[in-house]
């Protein structure tokens, strides 16, 4: 569930009252002592698949049970807050960073970088912008850990490429969409057969856009650059020579479009392999992965582990997040850990993706991390993400210039955020004096 900025700042003033306990005393977290091994732990999280590493977490902790309770990703945001403002909270919650701004301007949740949980240890082995991302707006708490992240990239039919005369290996084709011109007429020669390399018109300025966020630390708002702005030239066309599917596969028509052989690329972050094996395994071998058209490099994502100051076993879940991030293997397939060490395994490195047609996919999707910038999330992101989404879909459908979309969406921003704006950015001014 999506929250306004303006909700987001009533719950800081209801939550800033809350009672804080005093931190409990586990300085000797290279094990728990037996007497409190019988705990039980509780984890909230958006999505499954936790079996195998709470089984290796018992391993460790083999008196302790641990609970989770998955919660449909549109309501999980709406459920966290309401526990949050009701204290009634589980040990650990799990947070997805597109969703961070509803949780990083409240008071709820333990700073790890201090006594008892000293992460701060740990700083040097994570990525600076991934680090800066867990931390409290405005302020140096480090309220999140974020153990995963994720950039985006393109996975294609290898096959239809290669039938239709194009580049089919990675590489190749990586180079080839580098230049927006030659993607673009990759898209008219496919429509013409009624396949697409664009689910919407717009997914040329979506892709132009992950490469940096809505507003920069001081809060300008800075998603109009000069990638945009060729982009916005780009969807133009597609819209214009109607070059795209005007579907997802979030939808039954945009699924069904993948089952007959018709969207034939797709930009997803690097879950994506999964999620297409899970929506067409028929096609296993005939798909591949390469970096993103017009030399772009975005980011998707990233999770972040926190704990509620009202949980009853912060222990336990300072303990399973440093079992899961510095302990064990989180070098999951298809996700990059947060924390450095854990990377490029020899394993995940050497990993040949079948659905993949035995491609290497690790490899690439590290390749195109190194070239990627994670960010800080504000309270502004989503509402400023919106009126640039809703101006762009405007523009494409009244066929507004380009200097005209921009300026459109600079006034927008100014008139509907700008006294919110103003009022953080008096807040920060407040935090750093």
């Amino acid at each position: 569930m999506k929250r306004a900025v303006g909700v987001v700042v009533v719950l800081v003033c209801m939550l800033v009252g809350c009672t804080e306990k005093e931190p409990i005393d586990i300085s000797n977290i290279g094990r728990v002592e037996v007497e409190q091994q019988g705990e039980k732990l509780t984890i909230w999280s958006h999505y499954g698949g936790w079996e195998e590493v709470i089984e290796d977490f018992n391993r460790q902790y083999p008196n302790m049970e641990v609970e989770v309770k998955v919660l449909p990703y549109e309501e999980y945001v709406s459920n966290y807050i309401d526990a949050l403002v009701t204290g009634e909270v589980p040990d650990l919650m799990i947070i997805d960073s597109t969703d961070w701004a509803n949780f990083n301007t409240l008071s709820s949740f333990e700073n790890l970088s201090i006594e008892p949980y000293n992460a701060s240890a740990y700083k040097k082995d994570f990525d600076p912008e991934l680090w800066q991302l867990g931390k409290a707006f405005g302020g140096e708490e480090l309220i999140g850990l974020s153990f995963a992240t994720a950039p985006v990239v393109t996975y294609y039919r290898a096959d239809v490429m290669e039938a239709y005369g194009f580049p089919s290996e990675p590489e190749a084709l990586g180079i080839y969409m580098a230049d927006p011109e030659k993607w673009l007429e990759m898209c008219r020669v496919f429509a013409k057969d009624n396949k697409y390399l664009s689910q919407w018109a717009g997914n040329a300025v979506w892709i132009a856009g992950l490469a940096g966020p809505c507003f920069d630390e001081n809060l300008n708002f800075v998603r109009i650059t000069s990638e945009f702005e060729q982009a916005l030239g780009i969807s133009q066309e597609v819209h214009k020579e109607r070059l795209a599917l005007y579907a997802d596969i979030w939808m039954e028509r945009g699924r069904q479009a993948l089952r007959d052989g018709d969207l034939i690329m797709l930009y997803l972050g690097t879950w994506g392999a999964n999620e297409l094996q899970t929506l067409v395994p028929e096609q296993e071998g005939l798909w591949r992965v390469t970096r993103l058209p017009f030399n772009i490099y975005g980011w998707n994502n990233s999770t972040l582990m926190s704990i509620p100051k009202e949980g009853k076993n912060k222990e336990g879940a300072w303990n399973f997040i440093r079992f899961y991030n510095f302990e064990q293997d989180s070098a999951a397939l298809g996700n990059i850990p947060g924390y450095l060490p854990s990377r490029e395994t020899q394993e995940s490195l050497n990993h040949e993706n079948t659905f993949l047609g035995g491609q290497k996919d690790q490899q690439l999707y590290y390749e195109v991390l190194s070239k990627t910038q994670e960010y800080r999330i504000t309270p502004l992101d989503k509402k400023g993400f919106e009126i640039w989404e809703n101006i762009l879909n405007l523009s494409l459908d009244e066929e507004y210039t380009v200097d005209e979309t921009t300026k459109m969406m600079q006034n927008a921003i100014e008139e509907r955020l700008g006294k919110e704006i103003e009022l953080l950015r008096k807040e920060l001014d407040m935090i750093t004096e």
